[in-house]
This record gives C-alpha cells, structure tokens and sequence, in this order.
C-alpha cells in the first residue's frame, strides 16, 4: 500500500490521469475520462469529424493488475452498460474493422489489450505495440484515437 492508504495499482492509476501527457490529450479533445469506479474506468474517445463536433466511442478500461498488465478495454455502451453491439462499432476501414470486431471475447483486438494481446504470441509478434508495465494509460488511448481518425468515419 502507498503511504496514503492507496494500493499500488490505485497510485499508478491516479498518476497516469494527472500526467501531461493525459490531460493534453483532454485539453485536445481526443479523449476524456467518463467515470471511475475502480477497477473499472470509462473513457471516451473522439473520432473527429470534417465539419461539427465529433463522434465519441466509449471504452471500458478494467485496470486489476495494471501497470503488470495491461488493461481489459471494451469498445462500450454506456447507455446499455454493455459491450456496444458489432454493427454499430466503428467500421469505416480494416483497422477498425479488425480493432473492433466481435471476437468472442467483446475486447479491443489490439496487442496491448489484456486478453487478445495474449492471443497468437502477439507479444513478440507485434511487440512495439505489445503491453509492458513501463506503458501508462495513454498508449492504449492514443491507440485508439488513431485508428478511430484514420480515414473514414
């Protein structure tokens, strides 16, 4: 436990949320945090639009374990508190068909998510964009900023 009481896990999560680099990422409107109710953490993410106000997707970050392990992120309904459903995920190219799709397991299908970056060696397959504990929370944010903003959408 920290000094105040706060586990490990809650001192590197807090400390991710007051970095620079998170709230730059707030102040640019790419992403925010939504509700935190350890060890779950909302966050939405803008996929910007060409004229108007972007669209944001909600992501369920589960953080037991973090920074040891990556979080579990689900692409999220908040209205419904459940995964969103497969058709109304965003779709506009192959990475964001194949970050978002419905894979039997309901998380983001990217390295540096708990449960499908164990899937098929991704560790050392797609290391550059594998999890390891020296990452905070804005990597798998930024991550999904960017495929939400590459082409379409």
């Amino acid at each position: 436990m920290a000094d105040d009481g706060r586990s490990p896990v809650m001192v590197a999560i807090d400390t991710d949320l007051d970095s620079t680099e998170f709230k730059v990422g707030v102040a640019r409107g790419f992403w925010r945090l939504v509700e935190a109710r350890f060890p779950f953490y909302i966050f939405a993410v803008t996929q910007q639009a060409s004229s108007g106000p972007g669209k944001e997707y909600f992501f369920r970050f589960e953080l037991n374990g973090y920074p040891a392990v990556g979080p579990k992120a689900l692409i999220w309904d908040l209205e419904k508190a459940q995964p969103l459903e497969t058709p109304l995920r965003p779709n506009h190219n192959q990475v964001q068909r194949e970050a978002f799709k419905d894979w039997g397991d309901h998380t983001v299908y990217r390295p540096w998510e708990r449960c499908s970056g164990a899937h098929n060696n991704w560790n050392t397959t797609y290391s550059k964009l594998a999890w390891n504990p020296t990452r905070n929370l804005t990597y798998p944010l930024n991550d999904l900023y960017q495929i939400l903003n590459r082409g379409g959408g």
